[in-house]
């Protein structure tokens, strides 16, 4: 079966948003659809391309896709205010897709960083067409907790690495700047600790996240790089909060993680692993759609 790409248009709020469906010129309607969410400030083709070629990854396996750019981002229409907002642009999505479609479509939602978030804390609100979420990397950090995360995955690690020590006895490095830089994230924890003028949702992020994980009822399955910063700050988070104990024990919330892959997936192993792992939580989910849902 022949791959078709078609660019589509949609409105939200009297706003165009832009789009690329793919799927499979002999599929008619699709049963499910996988609808990518970008990660700021990324549009609908990705880092690298990573969404386009997923995409045609996924059709090539007869997954039908749908990437587009929400409100503000990309070709899209309207001025982008965060992605906490991003909901309307997601549901201009689902509504478009069940119109164009007489199978009235269910779908997944793949997203990746911030993307990841928005999907978290949509789904968990319109969970009658989601079937599943598949979130890769997702966004908990707050002003606080990046200085944090930077100082224990960054620093730290790089501190005891063999290429550090190397460059070390060769006296090849700045130490002073090096100095320097790690001064100002220390120093930006004690304050961003004491300060109460944080605003109150970035302070309460992780905890929006977890509640939204907890509250969706269908299955969730959660790629994680083990060299990104942002996936390890969401781990201390899950650590942090027990409320998801039961949903990973229920099998309703699954981790995969891949060794050697950074925030985007850029080392062509890694980014194959991702999408041989996307493949496999879709089949998981597919076959637990007509099952009964998790309870919260």
């Amino acid at each position: 079966m022949e791959p078709m790409e078609e660019t589509v248009q949609f409105s939200v709020n009297q706003k165009m948003l832009y789009g690329i469906l793919h799927v499979q010129e002999e599929v008619a309607d699709p049963s499910i659809i996988v609808i990518l969410i970008t990660g700021g400030p990324q549009v609908r083709i990705g880092a690298h391309r990573m969404y386009v070629q997923l995409s045609r990854f996924l059709c090539e396996h007869n997954w039908a896709s749908f990437r587009f750019d929400y409100e503000g981002m990309g070709d899209s229409e309207g001025d982008f205010i965060g992605f906490q907002y991003a909901g309307p642009s997601i549901s201009a999505a689902v509504h478009f897709l069940k119109k164009r479609f007489k199978s009235k479509p269910n779908f997944v939602i793949w997203s990746l960083c911030d993307g990841a978030t928005a999907t978290a804390l949509y789904a968990a609100t319109h969970q009658d067409a989601i079937i599943g979420q598949i979130l890769c990397n997702p966004l908990t950090m707050t002003d606080g907790t990046l200085a944090h995360s930077v100082i224990r995955y960054y620093y730290i690690k790089r501190f005891f690495s063999r290429a550090f020590l190397i460059h070390f006895l060769k006296l090849e490095l700045n130490l002073l700047n090096s100095a320097k830089s790690l001064w100002k994230i220390i120093k930006a924890t004690h304050i961003l600790k004491n300060n109460k003028s944080v605003s109150a949702n970035k302070q309460k992020l992780p905890d929006m996240v977890i509640d939204s994980l907890n509250i969706f009822s269908k299955p969730i399955r959660i790629v994680l790089s083990k060299d990104d910063i942002v996936a390890s700050n969401f781990q201390d988070e899950l650590k942090k909060n027990k409320s998801l104990k039961k949903d990973y024990l229920s099998n309703k919330i699954v981790n995969y993680f891949i060794n050697g892959a950074d925030h985007t997936f850029v080392e062509p192993k890694a980014k194959k692993e991702m999408f041989s792992i996307t493949l496999k939580a879709l089949n998981e989910i597919a076959s637990l759609k007509s099952a009964k849902t998790f309870s919260s």
